[in-house]
Formats: C-alpha cells, structure tokens, sequence
C-alpha cells in the first residue's frame, strides 16, 4: 500500500504504513500548485471498480497520478 503525504510542492510515497517517516520509496515534485483529490466519478471513470481509488489532478495540465487506499479513511 502506498501512503502519500503532501506539501505544497512535493509528494511522498512510502510502500509500507511503517515506514512513515523514513525514508520515502518515492518523492514527486510538482512544477506549480498541489493536486486536488478526485474521485472516480470525477472524470476517472477507469477507477470506478478499485475500492478506495483517487486520483491527484493538477490544475498545471501535468498527467493525473492515480493511487488506492486500504480503506475511505486512508484517502483523508
């Protein structure tokens, strides 16, 4: 499961809920301002069938990221 945290500018990923605070498996800076969450009904028809799926828009015109939770909570 890959958990995110995000700053202004920049996105975290780590594998693991444990890791949190380590080192992250992954980081993303974004070119201009956060992403907004959006659900599947927002345009992302594609994750209409994976529970607890989001996608990260970002208003700059930069690809979607799309990510998946364990539980509604975790999308928070």
């Amino acid at each position: 499961m890959a958990i995110f945290y995000s700053s202004r500018r920049t996105i975290y990923i780590w594998e693991n809920p444990q890791d949190v605070g380590g080192v992250p498996s992954d980081v993303v800076v974004l070119k201009n301002a956060g992403p907004t969450i959006k659900e599947w009904y927002e345009g992302f028809e594609e994750l209409g069938s994976i529970p607890h799926a989001f996608a990260l828009a970002f208003a700059s015109g930069e690809p979607p990221i799309m990510l998946f939770s364990d539980s509604a909570q975790e999308k928070v």
